[in-house]
C-alpha cells in the first residue's frame, strides 16, 4: 500500500468518527460511505416525531430530551391547566382544529430554510397545518432548538 493510500484511509476513518456540531442544513461529512446528511437526519426525525408521537400514540417522554426545555415546559403547563393531570399538550404540534373531514394524518413536506429552520407542512385529520422547527445535529443526533 502506498503512503498516500494509507493516509487517505486514516483520514477517512478519522472524519467518520469526528463529532459534528453543525446546523441541520449543513452537510456533516462528505467522504464517509453511507453518511446521511444533516438535512436527511432532520427530515427523518421530524417525520418520526409526527408519525409516532404527534399523530401516533407513543409516549412523548421518549423524545423530550431532544426538544427545547421551553417547549416541553409549555406543553406540560398547558396539559396540566386543561386536564388537571400530568402529560404533554402534544396537540400544540398539530393544526389546532378539533376534528377534520377525514382520518388522514401525515407529514406532507419538510422544507429546509435559512439558519437551521425547517418548515413542516402536514395533514391533520384532513386539515392542512404548518409549523417551523429550528434543528441542530450534534454527534449524529437531531435536537430541536426552537419551534414556532
Amino acid at each position: 500500500m502506498s503512503h498516500f493510500a494509507g493516509f487517505a484511509i486514516y483520514l477517512i476513518g478519522t472524519l467518520m468518527f469526528m463529532p459534528a456540531l453543525t446546523y441541520a442544513g449543513e452537510p456533516e461529512c462528505v467522504c464517509a460511505v453511507g453518511c446521511r446528511s444533516n438535512r436527511e437526519k432532520v427530515e427523518v426525525f421530524i417525520r418520526t416525531l409526527y408519525d409516532d408521537y404527534v399523530f401516533g400514540d407513543k409516549n412523548f417522554e421518549e423524545v423530550k430530551p431532544f426538544m427545547p426545555l421551553s417547549l416541553v415546559n409549555r406543553m406540560q403547563g398547558i396539559y396540566k391547566e386543561e386536564t388537571d393531570g400530568q402529560g404533554y399538550a402534544v396537540w400544540l404540534l398539530r393544526s389546532g382544529l378539533q376534528d377534520g373531514p377525514s382520518e388522514v394524518n401525515r407529514v406532507d413536506t419538510v422544507i429546509p430554510e435559512a439558519a437551521g429552520w425547517y418548515r413542516v407542512r402536514f395533514t391533520d385529520m384532513g386539515n392542512k397545518g404548518e409549523h417551523s422547527y429550528k434543528a441542530l445535529v450534534r454527534d449524529g443526533q437531531v435536537f430541536v432548538e426552537d419551534f414556532r
